[in-house]
């Protein structure tokens, strides 16, 4: 999930996840997320060369670990209503979350966040 924009995407992995994996999967889901939401190949390039390198660090902003939580709170809610895992889809889910307005956002969607971003508008 991006700290500035709240976008966010899942990750399912079958196998144990390491740095590496989830580093990876980052990428492609974030990839994936922006193409989904019609972003060109040309910002989506753009994007992808800002993240040669990925690291993990704690959150330690509690006002960030909270909108993490309602986030995976809202995931799980929407997988639930649509059937679990096994039934839903998972690109419809993630599209849901990231359109929906966030206070923490002024009441702008993740992705209007993200596309503001992309443009250099924000910071």
């Amino acid at each position: 999930m991006s700290e500035r924009s709240l976008l966010s995407f899942l990750m399912l992995e079958g196998e144990r996840v390491t740095p590496a994996k989830l580093f990876s999967s980052f990428i492609g889901g974030l990839l994936l997320t922006l193409e989904t939401a019609g972003h060109s190949e040309q910002t989506r390039d753009r994007v992808l060369a800002e993240y040669a390198v990925g690291a993990i660090d704690r959150a330690t902003d509690l006002s960030l670990l909270g909108s993490l939580t309602n986030v995976a709170l809202d995931y799980a809610a929407f997988i639930e209503h649509d059937g679990g895992l096994s039934r839903c889809n998972i690109s419809d889910v993630v599209m849901s979350i990231n359109t929906r307005p966030a206070k923490r956002l002024g009441f702008d969607s993740p992705l209007e966040v993200t596309a503001l971003l992309l443009r250099g508008v924000a910071t």
